[in-house]
């Protein structure tokens, strides 16, 4: 198995993870509380467990396990498992590999990960979308559109797209 970049994504709509849930609108990668015991615990008490029961289960899958994980008390909890990425988290985490990644899934996909490095870049990446009239997203704070903006320009890539009817104006955008 390859590990990915880690990114978190955020769900709840005021600072700090505070307020309503939205049901994910953004990431960032990398996560700014992952240290490295934080991944050691990961890898040894999910990811290698994980690994192992689909080997001794002998299914005969190949291709993403996309782990959502909570960390309580500084101890990982599994939230779910996806067989396939997040749609904020692929955003962030996509534009840090320097590995092709049709390369990547040629080499699983023909049993040979093993055979392949993964190369990351080494930046910040963030990514926010929201819709202030989406039925599973709370109402948004007037400045929100700006404030997010300007919380994004510092990062390295970001990705946004915010749109409020009330106005009839969109914001769709990529930063370098």
């Amino acid at each position: 198995y390859k590990v990915l970049p880690f990114a978190k994504d955020y769900k709840k709509i005021g600072e700090a993870d505070t307020g309503l849930n939205t049901g994910g609108m953004g990431a960032v990668s990398p996560v700014p509380f992952l240290d490295e015991k934080l991944k050691i615990k990961i890898e040894e008490k999910i990811i290698k467990p994980t690994v192992k029961g689909i080997q001794d289960e002998r299914m005969d899958y190949i291709g993403f396990i996309f782990i959502g994980l909570i960390k309580v008390k500084d101890e990982p909890y599994v939230i779910e498992f996806n067989v396939r990425m997040g749609d904020p988290e692929t955003q962030v985490v996509l534009p840090l590999l320097e590995t092709s990644l049709f390369d990547i899934l040629y080499k699983a996909t023909n049993n040979q990960l093993d055979k392949i490095d993964i190369e990351t870049q080494m930046y910040d990446t963030s990514t926010n979308i929201g819709d202030r009239f989406s039925s599973n997203i709370p109402d948004w704070p007037k400045s929100a559109i700006e404030d997010a903006i300007n919380v994004l320009r510092k990062w390295k890539i970001s990705f946004y797209i915010w749109r409020r009817r009330d106005e009839i104006s969109s914001i769709i955008g990529k930063n370098l």
